[in-house]
């Protein structure tokens, strides 16, 4: 994540995972200063092998005061093989 603000923002990041897709946590929040850079991450585990796709990241931009917020889409859409567990 990037602010290329003078102001501080809170950000709320979603993921859309495959169906089926146990994720944590399902949201991340992030106070992100004037100016930073964060990086984020999150856990999920898949129910099955084979090929599955994302979608894309929705943003929930919100200013210090509170008063409200801006929504944005970003298109991050990929897809992804999950291999079956050879240790197990």
């Amino acid at each position: 994540l990037h602010n290329p603000t003078d102001r501080a923002v809170r950000v709320v990041v979603r993921d859309d995972v495959p169906d089926g897709w146990d994720v944590e946590p399902n949201e991340l929040t992030v106070e992100l200063p004037a100016h930073a850079r964060r990086e984020v991450s999150y856990t999920v585990v898949p129910p099955k092998r084979g090929e599955h796709a994302f979608g894309d990241l929705h943003l929930r931009l919100e200013g210090s005061v509170g008063l409200g917020a801006r929504i944005v889409d970003v298109a991050a859409a990929e897809r992804a093989r999950v291999y079956p567990n050879v240790l197990g």
